[in-house]
Order: C-alpha cells, then structure tokens, then sequence
C-alpha cells in the first residue's frame, strides 16, 4: 500500500509541475486553470486551488464554469466551510444541474449545516442522475436516520450493499443495519 501512495504522491508531483509549465504560457485555456485546481484539492491545498478555479472564471467566453464552481466548492468543503460550499456547489448546478457529484456534494454541505431535508434532497437529486451512487446512497441513509426515519434509511444502506457488497463501505453499513434490526 505505501507503494501506491509513493507512486499517487509522484504522479501529482509530475502532474502539478506539468500544469505549471502550461500556465506560464500566455494563452493557456480556462481548462489548465480547473484541471490545476483538481490537482490542488488532491494535493490538499484548498486556498490555492480556490484561486486556481477562480483563475478560470475570469477567462471571457469560459464554457464550463460548472467545473470551477465545483472545485470551489469542494476546496470549502474540505476547508469545513459548508456556507461557502453550498453558495459555490448551487452556482455549478445553475450551470449544469445533472451533475450527480455536486448534487452529493451539495448533500454532504447541507447535513454538515443540520439542514436535514435539503440534504435529503440533494442526495436523491444525485440518486436521480446516477441510481449506482454508492456515496449518495449511503449520505442519504445516515440523514435519514438522523431524521428517525429508520425504514427509509434501510432502504438506502441496503442499497449501498446491493451496489457494492465486497466494499469496506458495505461493512459498515452491514452493522448499522445490525442496529436499526427491530
């Protein structure tokens, strides 16, 4: 496993250096910008990958905006800053509203801030655009079972079983099933 991490480490390395070189050329697309956000979240660098995606933004005539509002709102999710994260999350899917990631990442934001059924339903709008979203299932059982809705949030770690039953994930969801067992 250390192995692997080494070689995760190198390849963000070479990654980072690679979106360096291509910034310091004067017309590098709004993409370099958002592609090099990406690495700085992987790299756990959320301040600077804020910047980064912002970067983007500024490009007139930039066609994807939905990608560097996501990574905004990913950088203030890691950063727990889950206002932020919602504000950003909401400007991506006013872009592009089919976007399942944003939908569990507008989820993840919105349970953080106690604010249960808009949770519920970002989970299930991402649900919604992709059925096998292993994560949205399973955000979507522990806020349901926040809410004592336990029927309902048996369906939905049932579910993450059904979708992935070797994962570590399934294990942890087997025991909580254990528990909501009558």
């Amino acid at each position: 496993y250390q192995a692997q991490g080494t070689l995760n480490i190198t390849r963000l390395q070479l990654a980072e250096e690679a979106y360096r070189a291509a910034l310091r050329q004067a017309d590098a697309p709004p993409s370099v910008f958002v592609n090099y956000s990406t690495v700085l979240l992987l790299r756990k660098r959320p301040d600077e990958a804020i910047a980064m995606a912002q970067r983007a933004l500024q490009v007139p005539g930039y066609d994807q905006p939905a990608r560097a509002y996501t990574n905004i709102g990913i950088a203030y999710l890691d950063k727990g800053a889950l206002t932020q994260a919602v504000e950003h999350f909401r400007k991506a899917l006013d872009y592009q509203a089919n976007l399942p990631e944003v939908h569990h990442n507008l989820g993840i934001a919105y349970a953080g801030l106690g604010r249960r059924a808009e949770a519920i339903r970002a989970f299930r709008e991402a649900i919604r655009f992709r059925p096998s979203y292993v994560d949205a299932h399973l955000g979507l059982g522990k806020v349901l079972l926040e809410e004592g809705r336990k029927d309902e949030a048996r369906v939905a770690f049932e579910r993450v079983i059904t979708l992935a039953p070797g994962s570590d994930i399934a294990a942890d969801v087997r025991e909580q099933l254990k528990s909501l067992t009558p």
